[in-house]
């Protein structure tokens, strides 16, 4: 079982190949065992701080047009919610979205747009294996177009 775990994790943080010629060989120690975690788990925090600030950028588009929208409509600037999101997503090898559930909102009328964000910003990176993730989202100005933040 530990063997498969390190030959999992092994391919997992995609490790250089070995020559054909060359036989590889593992060190079952604790010691290497674990930095390959922490490195796959560095990869990992890097991969969803990528996701993100794509999720960012699309809850920012999203915004601009709805306050947009509502601006001609009023006539005037109109502040939106302000607030903040979490969200669980699976992400496929390919960077296929697999899943997305919200974790949190404040205020709870914020989730909608973390969720068209995520689903607009799908098909995320490829991350090369199947990745579950937690991001969070804030949204603090209520006028995102009309003062440019």
């Amino acid at each position: 079982m530990k063997k498969m775990l390190l030959l999992f994790l092994l391919a997992a943080a995609s490790a250089p190949a070995c020559s054909s010629d060359a036989t590889m060989q593992l060190d079952l120690s604790g010691n290497s065992a674990k930095a390959i975690i922490r490195e796959q788990n560095r990869r990992t925090q890097a991969y969803a701080s990528e996701v993100e600030m794509i999720v960012a950028h699309k809850i920012r588009v999203i915004r601009v047009a709805e306050e947009k929208a509502a601006m001609a409509q009023a006539g005037h600037p109109v502040a939106l919610l302000t607030g903040g999101c979490s969200a669980v997503l699976s992400i496929k090898p390919d960077g296929t979205l697999l899943r997305a559930e919200l974790a949190g909102c404040r205020p709870d009328g914020f989730g909608p747009v973390e969720m068209k964000a995520i689903r607009h910003a799908a098909p995320f990176p490829p991350p090369g294996i199947m990745v579950d993730l937690t991001i969070s989202n804030h949204a603090f100005i209520g006028t995102p177009g009309v003062n440019g933040n």
